[in-house]
């Protein structure tokens, strides 16, 4: 289904649609730029997604460091305990952690 609207023909004058000037004078300019975004509107975006995702990605930052600290300090017990533990956190990323987070 092709888009006939006059917004269509303005943003996409390659699209095959004759672009009339009635067309042009039906959409204002404003109209088809309100839309755009300027480099300190993207900036105030990026700045709410990332207030947004901080939490999430330190607590997933955090919950490894937990996993790694552990490993490490068995780590100093001897060759068993550090393959012991390295297997009961792989068990325990694949099972408790995965259902914790979902």
């Amino acid at each position: 289904m092709p888009l006939h609207s006059p917004l269509f023909k303005l943003l996409h004058p390659g699209s095959g649609l004759k672009l009339t000037q009635r067309a042009m004078e039906e959409v204002p300019q404003s109209e088809y730029m309100k839309w755009a975004l300027t480099r300190d509107e993207f900036v105030q975006e990026l700045k709410k997604a990332a207030r947004i995702a901080a939490p999430m990605a330190a607590a997933s930052v955090l919950q490894y460091l937990v996993q790694l600290v552990s490993v490490v300090a068995v780590g100093h017990l001897g060759q068993l305990s550090l393959s012991s533990v390295a297997v009961a956190t792989a068990l325990a990323n694949v099972t408790g952690f995965s259902l914790h987070v979902s």
